[in-house]
């Protein structure tokens, strides 16, 4: 088992992975990303992955070569190599290589990069007691529904919070909690779940979609609409989810418990239906906490 890189159409261990110092996503942050998880040597998501990956490349008019049938088999190619069954593949596009100018370079090729790495689960105690989260005032940009390069602001949310000792930081804009800095927030109130509506504002999460449909399947109504920084102080549950974390529990807001601590019901049935979910697709194997 190892880990490896494919750059523009090579395959490399990660030591011998390079960009060339003009590449405009490492001057510009002119590229796009995703992150997609593996269980059992199976992508999970893949298709709503990339879909999401070709619509950020649209929004920014990055034209690649490549086609989803076309990353879809280097990914398959690339675990095939690395002999992962459970993995963290990361992959860009950026608009490619040139001399530095805000303007889109002309005639030029984009740079296509993919790692595969081991997977990592937060420590089990996450899910068991819950997570504690900071608030921080949102200071992004107003097209996060593109899953942009630029991370530069959620990277600084993220590092208060946890020099803090805080797991993740959510966002606010406006009095309105909007997501975290890598994740999405739910709350319930009177058995109902709450979610900032998938707009322009925030990174519509692939775990975040499956989460609401998963709900719903099971008779639990969603709610995608804007809730304050109140309501999150005494919501009787709060969870994040994203495609690293899954489903994980919040117990604690700054200085507010909630749920006197615990993990509520809601929260536990939705994570119990994920993994369920994980398992179908891609084997026993895949779920991680029981």
């Amino acid at each position: 088992m190892c880990s490896i890189a494919f750059i523009n159409g090579q395959f490399m261990t990660i030591d011998k992975a390079y960009v060339n110092i003009e590449d405009r996503g490492y001057q510009f942050g002119d590229g796009v990303y995703e992150v997609v998880y593996v269980y059992e040597g199976v992508p999970f998501a893949l298709e709503d992955h990339l879909e999401r990956f070709f619509n950020s490349l649209n929004s920014v008019k990055i034209q690649t070569d490549y086609t989803k049938q076309d990353i879809e088999q280097i990914i398959y190619d690339g675990l095939k190599e690395a002999n992962l069954k459970y993995a963290e593949i990361y992959f860009q596009i950026t608009r490619g290589t040139s001399r530095r100018t805000h303007t889109f370079p002309e005639k030029v090729s984009s740079n296509f990069v993919l790692n595969i790495q081991p997977g990592v689960n937060p420590p089990t105690e996450l899910w068991e007691k819950g997570a504690s989260v900071s608030l921080a005032k949102d200071i992004r940009w107003s097209r996060c529904d593109i899953k942009s390069l630029n991370l530069l602001p959620n990277v600084l949310a993220k590092q208060e919070a946890r020099d803090n000792g805080y797991f993740e930081s959510v966002l606010y804009r406006d009095g309105y909690i909007i997501e975290g800095s890598s994740t999405n927030i739910f709350i319930v109130e009177n058995n109902q779940i709450y979610t900032y509506p998938a707009n322009s504002h925030i990174l519509g999460g692939i775990t975040r979609k499956h989460i609401i449909s998963l709900a719903e399947s099971i008779n639990i109504k969603v709610n995608q609409i804007p809730f304050t920084v109140e309501q999150l102080y005494h919501a009787n549950e709060v969870f994040l989810t994203g495609t690293y974390i899954e489903v994980l529990p919040v117990t604690k807001v700054n200085s507010e418990i909630i749920n006197n601590g615990l993990v509520g019901p809601i929260t536990k049935k939705l994570n119990e239906e994920y993994k369920k979910w994980i398992n179908n697709e891609c084997g026993l194997s895949a779920i991680k906490i029981s």
